[in-house]
């Protein structure tokens, strides 16, 4: 006797009732129950962990990021308090001082990081192959 697929359907507003809940609860624990049997517990704890970590953050405002990283790179001052402060009197977005100053630190460190990320990559790319130091050819 062949095993059913594994499917999942939500009940729509419509059909949202105690019954459909309970049909949609059974399907899932079947689901995590074959999921588990496959990928064994370690590995199903994790996909559980990463996805209600996708859900618990916010994207960031790229836009917003672009345009902190712009003005302060123009700014002539390398005060956090006096750029944020006139970061906020050019864009007054709703958002505070300390949030300016936040954002700017956090965009700051992932340009460093992509900068080291990209000259790690060039080095490794300009190395030369151990296939080729093996074969004696380069």
């Amino acid at each position: 006797m062949p095993i059913p697929p594994l499917t999942f359907v939500t009940p729509s507003v419509v059909s949202d009732r105690p019954q459909a809940r309970a049909k949609v609860k059974r399907d899932l624990r079947e689901i995590l129950r074959a999921a588990e049997q496959y990928l064994g517990p370690q590995q199903l704890d994790q996909v559980v962990h990463d996805h209600r970590r996708a859900r618990a953050g916010r994207t960031p405002d790229e836009s917003l990021n672009a345009l902190v990283l712009e003005k302060w790179d123009a700014s002539p001052t390398r005060d956090k308090t006096k750029f944020s402060k006139a970061f906020l009197q050019e864009h007054p977005q709703g958002y505070t001082e300390g949030a300016v100053k936040a954002r700017l630190k956090r965009v700051r460190i992932a340009r460093i990081k992509a900068r080291r990320r990209d000259r790690k990559l060039k080095a490794a790319s300009q190395r030369p192959s151990l296939v080729g130091e093996a074969r004696g050819t380069e």
